[in-house]
């Protein structure tokens, strides 16, 4: 998880960079909060973690979606949204992979 926590950064920090230039959308967009609190998190039991995980991977999913709809034709931009829609399948994979049940609703 690491790795993606990495590269979900990096690719955080390259749409930042994209978009003082040219990110205008016609309706806003809500993304799940990057930040994480490490010790809140070491605290909480897996199936909160899990819970929160895939509450984010959704929001994030109909965000790219939403971004995708209103700019259809910015290709650099886009390049990046599948970026990061080939790290959500394969932090969904990983869940999966252990176990960490989507809560309800989810």
């Amino acid at each position: 998880m690491d790795k993606y926590i990495q590269d979900a950064s990096r690719v955080e920090r390259e749409i930042e960079e994209m978009c003082r230039t040219s990110c205008d959308l016609p309706e806003p967009v809500t993304v799940p909060d990057t930040k994480v609190n490490f010790p809140a998190w070491r605290a909480m039991d897996r199936s909160r973690q899990a819970s929160e995980v895939w509450g984010g991977q959704s929001l994030l999913a109909r965000a790219i979606g939403q971004v995708k709809r209103q700019q259809p034709d910015t290709r650099p931009f886009l390049r990046q949204l599948e970026v990061i829609e080939s790290y959500l399948r394969s932090i969904r994979e990983i869940l999966r992979g252990h176990n960490a049940q989507r809560a309800a609703g989810l």
